[in-house]
């Protein structure tokens, strides 16, 4: 069996962007939708997950991920 995928270049995206910028004011006037969890929760939330993956790590006597530079 052969498969066979056609890509085109003009749709790909930078694995890494910059600078993200985003603005909620259309979805909550289009949608009536607003963000139930704040930003610094957002973060909160990010760096727990972040020491749960290490904490998991270490405890199965791996060494823990090194994030990307």
């Amino acid at each position: 069996m052969s498969i066979r995928v056609r890509t085109n270049p003009k749709f790909f995206r930078p694995a890494e962007v910059d600078l993200l910028i985003g603005d909620p004011a259309l979805a909550e006037k289009e949608l009536g939708w607003v963000p139930g969890t704040s930003f610094e929760e957002l973060v909160q939330m990010m760096v727990d997950s972040d020491v749960a993956i290490v904490e998991e790590a270490v405890s199965g006597g791996y060494a823990p991920p090194i994030p990307p530079e």
